[in-house]
């Protein structure tokens, strides 16, 4: 079970050494698959300390110490460049549902 914004999601596979390129530096990682939650990555507090990253959120920036790579800085799109997301569920008895 892993926990996410929109609540608990049932992970049953696993990718490994799934090759991820930041900034032209290819890392390796495992990745857990969450079918159906529209999410491309998130890198865990595992990944994050084994490449000692070091988040400066008003800079936009992470820096890492990466055991390959050694100190490597990465830039954060600006906030008007993400596309945000926003899901409601709205419960209607069958009924209610007009079909044509």
């Amino acid at each position: 079970m892993i926990s996410t914004p929109g609540g608990r999601v049932d992970a049953d596979r696993i990718v490994r050494k799934v090759p991820l390129d930041l900034s032209g530096r290819v890392f390796e990682t495992d990745l857990i698959v969450l079918s159906g939650q529209e999410i491309d990555v998130i890198l865990g507090m595992g990944w994050m300390k084994r490449h000692k990253a070091v988040l400066d959120i008003s800079a936009r920036l992470v820096h890492l110490n990466s055991p390959v790579y050694g100190k490597v800085t990465l830039h954060l799109p600006a906030i008007s460049r993400i596309k945000a997301s926003l899901h409601h569920v709205v419960e209607l008895k069958l009924e209610n549902i007009n079909v044509i």
